[in-house]
């Protein structure tokens, strides 16, 4: 979990993309014998529509999952 106090969703994609190279990297090492993968759920706080943390995590877990079922479904074709 990852929590930001930056508003701005191309924060949010920024710091994904940061996560993924480092994940890159971390994979094209010499002596790895296995790839490394992750899902991401993001989720923004909106105060004219609050919600609580607990809220938000759900919502970003939610995305997560959504996001491995996608990426396990196009690789089983």
């Amino acid at each position: 979990v990852v929590l930001t106090l930056d508003d701005s969703r191309e924060s949010a994609d920024a710091l994904t993309h940061r996560v993924e190279a480092a994940l890159e990297v971390c994979n094209q090492q010499p002596d790895r014998d296995y790839q490394l993968t992750i899902s991401l759920g993001v989720a923004h706080y909106d105060p004219a529509s609050p919600t609580t943390l607990d809220e938000l995590l759900a919502k970003a877990d939610s995305q997560m999952y959504l996001q491995k079922q996608s990426r396990h479904a196009h690789n089983s074709n």
